[in-house]
């Protein structure tokens, strides 16, 4: 699972990138320095990437719930079919 930083969003448009990102974490107040000729990416594309690493964020945390509440009802099933009063 990739961090939701402004360095992973621009190597997701440029995997060669070479860059220094201060404040990676704040789109709105990260300072980039391109660096050995990279061509730089517009502000406005590296948001659009900032806000996919979230979105899949989201999804997994979401996914994981999901197996989660299925575990928990395969155990609770099989408690209760089973009688047991030791859970």
């Amino acid at each position: 699972m990739e961090e939701k930083t402004v360095t992973n969003a621009i190597l997701k448009i440029n995997p060669n990138a070479e860059v220094t990102v201060k404040n990676i974490y704040d789109l709105d107040n990260c300072e980039i320095e391109w660096l050995n000729g990279t061509t730089p990416i517009s502000i406005e594309d590296i948001k659009v990437e900032f806000d996919k690493l979230w979105l899949i964020l989201v999804l997994i945390v979401e996914q994981q719930q999901k197996q989660i509440v299925s575990v928990l009802m395969i155990t609770v099933r099989a408690v209760v079919l089973s009688g047991s009063s030791r859970y």
